[in-house]
Parts: structure tokens; C-alpha cells; sequence
């Protein structure tokens, strides 16, 4: 894959990545690659990373997430694998830190405490 292939599928990826959070979050849109911060803007309480690449490199894909985020604004990746365009987007894994798993749940009203 060339690289003009990578920086679009990694656009397109993006695209879809935001056009799914829609329902949640109106205003999500692709950060254009020239500008620093998240993938994904106008998530409120979340921090968006998208990865489209075949490494699996979490530890320092959540790192990445994380130095953006705080107790009120939580770290999410959404990776694409190989062999899952853009239509199969429900299904691409979602990894988030277990603190903010946690946090998640808790808000969400799972568990005891």
C-alpha cells in the first residue's frame, strides 16, 4: 500500500468513525489530518483516536488517547482491521483503559456500588 493509499484510508476511516457517532453526537466530524489533537471533534466527554493500521500497538495508541484526557473526558481508539471497510464500521473494536471502563460503568448504573 502506498502511501497516498494509507493517508486515504486513514481519512476514509476517520469519516466513518465520526458519521457513526453521529446518533450520539450530532456535531462529530474528522479533524483534518494538518491539525494536532484528537481524530474526532464535537465528542463531548470522550477523546477520539482512530487507527487504521495493521500494527497493534495499544499501549501506546491509548497513551496517545489518554494525554488528552481527564476523569471528565474519557480516552477511547476506535481501530479498523484489515478487511473491514467502512460499511462494517459497528463492528470495529473500541479499546478504552480500564479506569475509564469503570467510570463507564459506573455512570451507566452497572454493578452494586
Amino acid at each position: 500500500m502506498t502511501a497516498a493509499s494509507r493517508k486515504q484510508r486513514g481519512r476514509e476511516t476517520e469519516h466513518a468513525v465520526a458519521e457513526a457517532l453521529r446518533p450520539i453526537f450530532p456535531l462529530a466530524v474528522r479533524v483534518p489530518a494538518s491539525l494536532p489533537g484528537a481524530d474526532v471533534l464535537n465528542t463531548p466527554g470522550l477523546t477520539v483516536e482512530v487507527k487504521a493500521r495493521r500494527d497493534l500497538n495499544l499501549p501506546a495508541w491509548l497513551k496517545q488517547a489518554s494525554s488528552r484526557s481527564s476523569p471528565d473526558v474519557l480516552p477511547v481508539v476506535i481501530s479498523r482491521p484489515d478487511g473491514y471497510g467502512p460499511e462494517r464500521v459497528q463492528i470495529w473494536p473500541v479499546h478504552i483503559p480500564l479506569w475509564a471502563f469503570l467510570v463507564l460503568l459506573e455512570r451507566g448504573g452497572f454493578g452494586d456500588g
